[in-house]
């Protein structure tokens, strides 16, 4: 994911090092304030924010990997388009988990919003429920038929990037994708069946190291 947002290639030899230690050093001198002062707003959580677990463990590996796979740029233009990634693995394997998490920690790079879906339910009756949250003018005043449309011109009128999740897919992907080009959209699922989605990660259970930090946390060797 950093190779791709074109980041400076690792130094090969002492020379490189330096060269990229006088490029950082020069970046950080143009920053007013300390680091620490330097942050991003959250952004707002529909239907209601996720709280993060306590023991989440490993898959750090995991979360850029989304991170890639949802927030990839176009070099050409600049500009991000939308995207498609998938979570894909057995029941209990932590596929709801890790979307959850990565909603909270990666949160600020969807101003626009994040927008979680049961793929259980109605998906218009949940897109009515973002917009009654969203205060979206004049929403009160339409027939429910016509909320979800104005939902969507909502979000293409506001130019904001957010991120769209449908939690344990089973089928009719094509029914539950975002009407915008500014989503970009996390489906988690049991199925293999959308293995012609490019954004595929594959969740196996935690390598036995993250287990035993897992375990621990409950119950102290």
């Amino acid at each position: 994911a950093l190779q791709d947002s074109q980041s400076p290639p690792f130094p090969s030899d002492p020379a490189g090092f330096d060269e990229l230690a006088r490029r950082i050093h020069d970046q950080i001198g143009e920053i007013e304030g300390s680091l620490l002062s330097v942050f991003a707003d959250p952004p707002r959580y529909f239907p209601v924010p996720p709280v993060s677990a306590r023991h989440f463990v490993g898959r750090e590996a995991q979360l850029w990997d989304l991170h890639g796979k949802l927030t990839d740029i176009e070099i050409i233009s600049g500009q991000p388009g939308p995207r498609v990634a998938q979570i894909v693995g057995m029941p209990g394997n932590g596929k709801s988990l890790l979307a959850q998490e990565y909603a909270i920690r990666f949160g600020p790079a969807f101003p626009g919003g994040i927008f979680w879906l049961n793929a259980g339910g109605d998906r218009e009756d949940q897109i009515r429920e973002f917009a009654r949250q969203m205060r979206i003018p004049g929403i009160d005043n339409l027939e429910p038929k016509d909320v979800p449309a104005a939902y969507w011109n909502f979000i293409n009128s506001s130019g904001k990037r957010c991120l769209w999740i449908v939690d344990d897919l089973a089928s009719d992907l094509d029914a539950w994708l975002p009407k915008t080009g500014f989503a970009a959209t996390l489906i988690t699922t049991r199925t293999q069946s959308y293995d012609w989605i490019p954004g595929q990660l594959h969740l196996d259970v935690l390598t036995p190291n993250e287990a035993e930090q897992l375990l621990i946390l409950h119950r102290p060797p």
